[in-house]
């Protein structure tokens, strides 16, 4: 039937959507901060916890997906530790956590990454992406919601008059 396969196609687009949006990752995912001055990186997520280090900007770090102020990330030489929420991170396309801990890999991704200067423009860039997708899986959502309505109302048997 048509309207088995134009379901079939809604749930598809939305399904792929959650995965687009739903990119958790028990690993993590390679950023890079963007950030005009130095982040602290902190020992616990609680208030007036102690600073183990400063992060330079543009600094590649492993982030993970946690609610909180506070952002669990591990560095480069595997220091494990919190920055605030409010740290910008830009993803790093072409490294995961494994290549991020490796020095060659590192390297080979830093040297085709953009000057600090320009970060910007790529954090603006994947902002824009991002809410691109967001709009295409609300689009595709309402699509779904309405077909599946559309079916209820045309699949279902018409109730005989009393």
């Amino acid at each position: 039937m048509p309207e088995e396969t134009l379901l079939k196609i809604a749930f598809s687009v939305v399904t792929d959507q959650f995965k687009v949006l739903k990119k958790g990752n028990v690993a993590g995912n390679v950023y890079r901060l963007l950030s005009e001055q130095p982040v602290a990186l902190y020992d616990s997520p609680t208030r007036g916890a102690h600073i183990m280090r400063r992060l330079k900007p543009g600094t590649l770090v492993v982030g993970f997906s946690d609610p909180g102020e506070m952002r669990q990330i591990n560095t480069a030489d595997q220091i494990f530790g919190y920055i605030k929420r409010s740290v910008k991170l830009l993803p790093v396309p072409g490294l995961d956590a494994e290549g991020l801990y490796d020095a060659e890999k590192r390297a080979a991704v830093e040297a085709t990454l953009p000057p600090l200067d320009q970060m910007g423009l790529a954090f603006s860039a994947a902002e824009i992406s991002n809410k691109r997708n967001q709009k295409y899986f609300m689009m595709g959502f309402v699509v779904l919601i309405l077909l599946g309505l559309l079916s209820v109302l045309v699949l279902s048997p018409a109730s005989p008059a009393k």
